[in-house]
């Protein structure tokens, strides 16, 4: 695992909690860091060539922030190493496609860390939905508030944070419960006044799908009022009925009224876990790179939205 910043901390006690037969090693370039292994017997090293040779890895866990996010993933398709890595790709879009295309050319299993899919309402969701329990969905509203004061650097260095930083995981879920790709979109981010952060902390965007889906979203981390869950909350309406997310909790209406939806039943399974499905099925992973760049265009066309302040055409 490469990075044992907040993310590698927190993928780091997943992993020995989740997966206790995975045996780690940890690269971190900051010595200090190294305390939070709390002297467990995880071999530890500053540099990712020097642990590749010494460790030979079946897999490695790209944690490190983005924008060394490349560079550890060339180095590890090089010795032909699977990569699990967190999102983004990269920084930049036209990087990150040339990142996949190496993956794809060396035929290296390369996953990106897609979490928010993962939530089991989502999953939960995403079945109702394939089932049809609202027939074709024809529209959809997704509402996220909230309230985020952050002193991260890479979050406050960034000219759209929460296009770029947050709304790829939603951009990621309208992907992926509807099954369907974007069309066109036309983008607004701005900082509203008062905001804790002068840059676009909020956005609003209408997106067209194929099938003639209509996706509106409503975006704001300085939002004072009601908070959303990180899903955001979401109105789903169909030929025969609309399926609501609202504070993580899913509900049905079919004209008489939201009818609560237990999911309880459903696994919490991380990604991390259906990577590993997938490394042993021998099959590409749910979010491979090929697929979730899909989801970064998304990101890229509604910054040219904004840029161009006209709705541009989703070219994949």
């Amino acid at each position: 695992m490469v990075g044992l910043g907040n993310k590698g901390y927190s993928w780091y006690k997943r992993i020995r909690r989740d997966h206790p037969d995975i045996q780690l090693a940890v690269v971190e370039v900051n010595l200090e860091l190294q305390a939070r292994l709390a002297g467990e017997l995880v071999p530890f090293y500053t540099s990712v060539a020097e642990a590749v040779v010494k460790e030979q890895p079946d897999i490695l866990i790209n944690v490190t922030p983005p924008a060394f996010h490349s560079v550890v993933n060339e180095l590890a398709f090089e010795h032909r190493i699977p990569v699990f890595c967190e999102k983004p790709i990269s920084n930049n879009y036209m990087e990150s496609l040339r990142i996949v295309e190496l993956a794809r050319l060396g035929n290296i299993p390369f996953m990106v860390a897609e979490n928010y899919r993962c939530f089991p309402f989502i999953r939960h969701m995403k079945m109702l939905l394939d089932q049809g329990v609202i027939g074709n969905i024809a529209t959809i509203q997704i509402d996220f508030c909230r309230y985020h004061p952050t002193d991260i650097p890479y979050f406050l260095a960034l000219e759209n944070p929460l296009l770029e930083d947050v709304t790829i995981h939603h951009f990621d879920l309208i992907r992926y419960l509807t099954g369907r790709e974007g069309k066109s979109i036309y983008a607004f981010n701005y900082c509203p006044v008062g905001s804790w952060l002068k840059a676009n902390v909020n956005l609003n965007f209408c997106l067209e799908m194929e099938d003639s889906i209509v996706v509106n979203y409503i975006g704001s981390m300085t939002e004072k009022g009601r908070q959303t869950g990180w899903s955001g909350d979401w109105r789903i309406e169909g030929t025969e009925g609309a399926l609501l997310l609202i504070d993580d909790q899913l509900f049905l209406n079919k004209g008489e009224g939201n009818i609560p939806i237990d999911s309880s039943g459903i696994a919490d399974l991380s990604c991390f876990h259906h990577f590993l499905v997938a490394l042993k099925e021998g099959r590409d992973a749910e979010t491979c790179g090929e697929d979730y760049i899909k989801s970064e265009a998304l990101v890229y066309f509604a910054n040219q939205s904004h840029n161009l302040q006209q709705r541009v055409p989703i070219i994949s």
